[in-house]
């Protein structure tokens, strides 16, 4: 019995054609962009391993650059692994600077808004004079 020759890619694929692919794809900021978009922020991203985070408070904290993101990785005081934006809320300064440690929260540099381990706002200084534009 004759086995078929399996089909080559391009065969498969005519329409994506034979000629030289386009250096701009490698090299185009916005292509980049647009793939920013459709293929990376929408894929899970592994970042670590749930054992480097044991304790309650261990952290770890990563910069996805493909999709312009500071991550905390932080086992909660309940024990659940929980990831974050690495920003407070009021001015999106960086919360944690270390790549790793453990913490009994996070306090911003800027005006000291904390948050505890499962990432909840608790303790805005001097809330009483904040008003809301």
């Amino acid at each position: 019995m004759n086995n078929p020759k399996p089909l080559r890619f391009r065969d498969r694929y005519p329409d994506l054609g034979t000629g030289p692919i386009p250096v701009a794809m490698n090299t185009s900021p916005e292509y980049f962009e647009r793939e920013r978009e459709a293929i990376f922020m929408q894929e899970w991203w592994c970042v670590g391993r749930e054992d480097e985070i044991p304790k309650p408070g261990d952290y770890l904290v990563r910069e996805i650059e493909a999709i312009n993101a500071s991550v905390i990785v932080m086992r909660g005081d309940d024990g659940q692994v929980r990831a974050f934006h690495n920003v407070c809320q009021h001015r999106g300064n960086k919360l944690i600077t270390d790549e790793r440690g453990n913490c009994r929260g996070m306090v911003c540099g800027f005006h000291a808004w904390t948050y505890d381990t499962r990432g909840c706002l608790c303790h805005v200084p001097h809330e009483h004079r904040l008003h809301v534009i």
